[in-house]
């Protein structure tokens, strides 16, 4: 995979800690959001030749998940799914999750199964999904 120009990865650099922080530390997951899309904005065309970009849109969506805006954060989880290079489990988790609190267990059954079969860890913070991937991968 190629790899960005350092002009720009250092700009990306730039972005993507004060976001961390912003979200983490200060729990100010609106500004968190401004911060990544200027990251993906300086990204060369075509954006999703980069890894950074899923990386991103991940962020984002984690962002309007602490916001509790289901809709938004499942929406960005998406696009980070379909140009990941490679299997992240914390994506498949959070659009099952999202599908969850959306009410659509139906649909979210494949991907909190699939997250509980890679990486089951990732429910500890959040057990009531782990009971509802436990349900749905019995269910079968």
């Amino acid at each position: 995979m190629a790899e960005l120009p350092l002009n720009i990865q250092k700009q990306i650099d730039e972005l993507a800690e004060p976001g961390n922080t912003l979200l983490d530390e200060q729990d100010e997951w609106q500004k968190a959001i401004v911060v990544w899309q200027k990251a993906l904005e300086i990204l060369p065309q075509p954006r999703w030749q980069w890894e950074a970009a899923s990386w991103f849109c991940a962020s984002i969506g984690e962002a309007y998940w602490v916001g509790e805006e289901w809709k938004q954060s499942l929406d960005y989880f998406e696009l980070a799914k379909k140009h990941e290079h490679g299997n992240n489990p914390f994506i498949t988790f959070r659009i099952g999750t999202c599908l969850v609190q959306l009410g659509d267990e139906v649909k979210a059954r494949p991907y909190l199964v699939e997250a509980l079969q890679i990486a089951e860890d990732l429910f500890e913070d959040e057990p009531e999904f782990l009971a509802i991937a436990k349900k749905l991968e019995v269910r079968g």
